[in-house]
């Protein structure tokens, strides 16, 4: 098993490995489980993530806002408290608010406050509390005449009887109810223990009994947020103690529509609220998601403009007015959707425009299991795709594509019908599964590379190692039909040179590869591949596994390459040990032979070498043999000679039949690179010296022969030895002339 046996092993069980495939898979696998597990299961920081990317979908798409509605906010702003003094106001002065509302024509009034104790500005209550407050103080008034005067919260109680109005509750823990709502609207339940769903608080903070009963209606304040402190739920829905009331948007709706409520049955909890022939979409727990239009300043009128009757005529006819605070110092600021620092009673006023205009955000029953379905339906296609050995559709494109379906489906239902569909879970899910699968390949193509790299690094030129590690498929594993350029190169002498070596082997090991090296480096350096080592013989070949047009020139460079760095590394060898070698040093034959081979994979399953086989082969390894015949350094086909367009100076050797082939091959030595004119008449010499020599002319052959001879460049071509050979063979020729029927064939009798 050679070296590069063993490195196109290596190469082919790269190449058919299946670890990288497993873990591909379990790697896809685990990443749908997971997505599909969230899916169904969100963790809060998960549920967070997802309620962001709506909220990206709301700011690319807010909810139209339409000033026809006439929903306002009465707005107890940073101008009406420097005209009217600090807050809370006297009752009275909302007395006065609430007169100016209801000449003005508003339908309703929901106060975003909340009055729970007496108005500690009413004259009775100030004489009352500096009685307390001062020793020795008497008030003006008898305690009949203190009586009489006007009690600031009734005059604010008769106001609102007045006005249909909405009086607001907050509710918190247990332990803080002072006085809770003593009526509340009257909620019809498609099944009444489906009141449990709806979020119950055990404290309850109302306003004063006297001003519930002269109000229209009660409503709940409760605005919970979610774990990132922002607002996105409205509840319809409170439980305040043991009695369920609306929230204060929907009881502000209900008192304007004169309507009643009644809530139908979810699975599981609760389903749609109805107010009157309004349908609204809320979760299992009664919360109406926000959908949020952004702020809007003409939704805003300044308190101090309604109660100076400064407004345009018919600005708040028919309107329904909220009563609330923008001011900073005064604490009702909260986050949306679309704006980090809202007034608190702008989401019941969005909330009411909502319901007027039918724009919610809902969430489908089962979208959930829809969503996970939908994450393990493309896992699977995934999975089969990752599967298969040859890829239709890569992995990692088809999740993208999944990805982005899933993101352009949830833009179409927001801006559609208006419903929620995730698209961070299943998209991140897919497009996480299709990247680890990409990075993971990535990771194998990336080692496959490097082992191709390592393998072949001594085999093949650096260049030829570059482009197989980038594109392995080069390779052609499994054998192919090729026209090559072969060729053997083997020591001459190495037989009687080894006996020298007899008692240390490895002696001969070191000097065979100290000349094999610097060979095998001329080699790769010409792009040749070395197929194998045969003791001193090297077997290489080039135009595979990669394309090479000029493979013939190419193996030819090489082999002028080879002779002259066999002069370098004889000086040195000879230097090192001189008495083992030959007096001359160490001498190399070079056969070279051009055709067609099949050129691939060829062992067993357990053991595989990537070589060429054929005639083509056969006949390079018997060139090489007739190095010694011609006693030349190199000896090519005229197979070859016809690849090289001229490239080359060559010398035309002898006609040769070959061991183990019957028709005879034209044979040739290697003078030089083309354009060397001497090189030229050399070989000119050499054709008119064959033409006398086929045709039996010995006399005109030997004086053709004698001219070569006495050329100076025929010793510097390394000629002289080849001249001598020939001069002996027609000497043999005289004494034992061929038959008649002679075509100047040698048939040589050696390998």
């Amino acid at each position: 098993m050679t070296r590069f046996r063993r490195a196109m092993g290596t190469t082919a069980r790269i190449l058919a490995r299946k670890p990288f495939r497993t873990a591909r898979l379990l790697v896809v696998a685990g990443t749908v489980g997971l997505g599909a597990w969230l899916a169904l299961e969100p963790p809060v920081p998960v549920q967070m993530l997802r309620e962001e990317a709506w909220d990206l979908l709301v700011a690319a798409r807010p909810r139209p806002f339409d000033p026809a509605l006439n929903v306002r906010v009465v707005d107890v702003d940073e101008t009406s408290l420097a005209a009217l003094g600090q807050f809370p106001w006297p009752r009275t002065r909302q007395a006065r608010l609430v007169r100016a509302l209801t000449e003005q024509g508003a339908r309703v009034v929901a106060f975003d406050l909340i009055f729970p104790e007496p108005d500690r500005t009413s004259v009775g209550n100030v004489f009352r509390s500096l009685a307390e407050d001062l020793p020795g103080f008497r008030p003006p008034l008898d305690a009949a005449a203190l009586a009489a005067l006007p009690d600031n919260d009734r005059v604010f109680a008769e106001a609102l009887a007045e006005l249909p109005s909405v009086l607001g509750f907050t509710v918190g823990p247990r332990g803080i109810a002072t006085n809770p709502p003593r009526s509340v609207a009257r909620i019809a339940f498609e099944n009444r223990r489906d009141q449990r769903y709806v979020q119950a608080y055990g404290g309850v903070v109302a306003s004063l009994p006297l001003l519930q009963k002269a109000a229209t209606g009660n409503g709940g304040l409760a605005m919970t947020t979610d774990a990132d402190g922002v607002l996105r739920k409205v509840p319809l829905l409170v439980r305040a103690g043991r009695r369920t009331a609306p929230g204060l948007a929907a009881e502000a709706l209900r008192v304007a529509l004169g309507a009643e409520m009644r809530v139908e049955r979810g699975d599981p909890g609760l389903g749609p609220v109805w107010i009157g022939d309004i349908r609204i979409p809320s979760d299992r727990y009664g919360r109406m998601r926000l959908y949020d239009s952004g702020h809007r300043p003409q939704r805003y009128l300044s308190a101090v403009d309604v109660i100076e009757r400064r407004l345009p005529p018919g600005t708040l006819r028919d309107a329904i007015v909220f009563v609330g605070t923008s001011a900073e110092g005064l604490k009702d600021i909260r986050s949306t959707p679309l704006n980090l620092a809202a007034p608190g009673v702008e989401a019941h006023v969005q909330a009411v425009e909502q319901m007027l205009t039918g724009r919610f955000l809902r969430r489908l029953k089962d979208t959930d299991r829809v969503e996970a379905a939908i994450i393990l339906g493309v896992g699977l296609l995934l999975l089969g795709l990752t599967a298969r050995p040859v890829r239709v559709l890569p992995p990692w494109l088809a999740a993208g594509a999944a990805g982005a379906a899933t993101a352009g489906a949830a833009w179409i239902g927001f801006t559609g019908p208006g419903l929620l569909i995730d698209p961070l879970i299943p998209g991140a899910t897919l497009l996480a599964a299709g990247i680890a699968e990409r990075l993971i390949l990535l990771a194998e193509v990336r080692l496959e590379r490097g082992r191709i790299r390592n393998a072949f690094s001594r085999y093949l030129s650096p260049d030829v190692v570059a482009r197989v590690s980038e594109d392995p498929a080069q390779l052609r594993l499994g054998g192919d039909r090729r026209d090559l350029t072969v060729m053997f190169s083997d020591i001459r002498g190495f037989t009687a040179l080894s006996q020298n070596f007899t008692e240390r082997p490895e002696a001969l090991t070191r000097l065979i590869n100290r000349l094999l090296t610097p060979l095998t480096e001329v080699v790769l350096r010409h792009g040749g591949t070395v197929d194998k080592y045969m003791g001193d013989c090297i077997m290489a070949f080039w135009n595979a596994p990669l394309d090479r047009t000029d493979h013939a020139a190419a193996a030819c460079r090489a082999a002028l390459d080879m002779r002259a760095a066999l002069t370098a590394v004889n000086a040195d060898l000879i230097a090192e040990m001189g008495r083992d070698l030959p007096g001359d040093g160490l001498d190399i034959g070079i056969g070279i032979n051009s055709g067609t081979c099949f050129v691939g994979n060829m062992g067993s399953e357990q053991r595989l070498d990537y070589s060429a086989i054929g005639d083509t082969v056969n006949l390079a390894s018997r060139l090489e043999g007739q190095c010694k015949t011609y006693r030349v350094g190199v000896v090519l086909s005229a197979d070859t000679v016809a690849r090289l367009n001229g490239a080359f100076t060559v010398f035309e050797l002898d006609r040769v039949v070959v061991k183990g082939r019957s028709q005879p091959t034209a044979v040739f030595t290697l003078l030089g690179r083309a354009g060397d004119a001497a090189l030229d008449s050399l070989a000119t010499a050499q054709e008119a010296f064959l033409e006398a020599y086929r045709a039996r002319d010995w006399d005109g052959a030997e004086d053709r022969l004698a001219d070569l001879r006495a050329r100076p460049d025929s010793a510097a071509a390394g000629l002289s030895a080849y001249l001598d050979s020939m001069a002996e063979r027609m000497s043999a020729l005289r004494v034992d002339p061929p038959p008649d029927d002679w075509d100047g064939r040698y048939i040589a009798t050696g390998k």
